[in-house]
């Protein structure tokens, strides 16, 4: 079992970046409590200054060690002085996981160039970025490992989302080449590809039912569900996965589309 009170992870983006959700807390923030919980050193990447605060105060109000570092996310220079600010803390990352998740809806036409600038700089170029930052420290590092946080849409096309679907697509790609490329190193490079997530509990707008009756388990995922995967490909028992992308999608994207809320309907 992984020794979570030994590793230093970095999470890169708790909050959503441009878009219609901006400011909003999302994966990045479960993903902090989750590991912080476990016993790791956590340190939280994100602009968000106020945002932040509030976190560090609900996971050190429950005993976690934390510690939260503002960096514009698509500025190579910011994301590389939060490194060394990593460096002077705990001098070496462990885990790097990079959360990113910028969202605007529209279609191709609609949209406009400037959107697709910004999504496409943080959701595609902002991992990049931010894993070139921390490789240094990652090298240092034990049992290292990166861990993207992907979309179904990357794979499959958002009509909404295209730009968003665009870059997370691009992700998938960069998970592979990017296995590939730090594998040397004995860092490996994996992707949890997600799909809708809602708090556990939480009223389910009319939409989103629609987008969860295509589901083999009927619902959306919680933020937490998709944190402890992504724990688990950072984690030693994960240590012969790399190049991944795994759907983290209730069974979505296991069928052709549309076909399982057809099947529900026949049976009934």
């Amino acid at each position: 079992m992984t020794d979570w009170s030994t590793k230093v992870v970095v999470i890169v983006s708790a909050s959503f970046g441009h878009g219609w959700r901006a400011g909003v807390r999302h994966v990045g923030w479960a993903c902090a409590q989750t590991f912080a919980a476990a016993g790791a050193s956590v340190v939280v990447v994100d602009p968000d200054d106020v945002g932040m605060v509030e976190l560090c105060g609900e996971v050190r109000a429950g005993g976690g060690r934390i510690d939260s570092i503002s960096a514009d996310l698509t500025d190579p220079a910011a994301l590389e002085r939060a490194r060394d600010t990593v460096f002077a803390l705990h001098g070496r990352a462990d885990v790097l996981v990079n959360a990113h998740t910028a969202i605007e809806a529209g279609g191709v036409e609609a949209s406009s160039y400037q959107s697709w600038r910004e999504v496409v700089a943080f959701d595609l170029l902002g991992p990049v970025f931010a894993a070139k930052a921390f490789l240094p420290l990652l090298k240092t590092g034990q049992a290292q490992s990166v861990v993207h946080i992907g979309s179904v849409d990357g794979a499959l096309g958002h009509p909404l989302f295209p730009s968003y679907s665009a870059a997370k697509g691009g992700l998938n790609a960069l998970t592979h080449v990017m296995a590939h490329d730090f594998a040397r190193h004995g860092i490996r490079v994996n992707c949890a590809a997600r799909a809708m997530l809602a708090e556990a509990h939480a009223p389910v707008p009319p939409q989103m039912a629609e987008l969860e009756a295509q589901t083999m388990l009927g619902r959306s995922g919680t933020p937490d569900e998709l944190a402890a995967v992504v724990m688990f490909l950072a984690s030693d028992e994960a240590a012969y996965v790399t190049g991944a992308v795994l759907p983290v999608d209730g069974g979505m994207s296991a069928l052709t589309p549309g076909c399982a809320a057809h099947a529900k309907q026949n049976k009934a």
